[in-house]
């Protein structure tokens, strides 16, 4: 082997070191960026049911006995939330 054959694979060596390393930084940078839960809770609109619960539109209810809006609720507006949101207890 001349020094010239040695001199290429040296530098074909490097090149396939290097092209992984930087496929991953190429991943790295356009790795999308998802928005915050807290941002998209404005959007959701929020409507009565027939029992004048407030429910909005991930089934959530604004419980008077809670802490502001209970998600241990089904997601079923002809419930009322004695019925639809579990108990203190934690059962349904």
């Amino acid at each position: 082997m001349g020094i010239n054959s040695k001199f290429v694979i040296l530098i074909a060596s490097c090149a396939m070191l290097t092209t992984p390393s930087n496929a991953g930084a190429a991943k790295r940078e356009t790795k999308p960026h998802h928005r915050h839960y807290a941002e998209r809770a404005s959007s959701c609109p929020i409507h009565k049911n027939a029992y004048g619960d407030l429910i909005d539109c991930r089934g959530w209810r604004l419980r008077d006995n809670a802490t502001g809006w209970d998600n241990t609720c089904f997601h079923l507006d002809y419930l009322s939330s004695q019925f639809a949101c579990a108990s203190p207890n934690g059962q349904h």
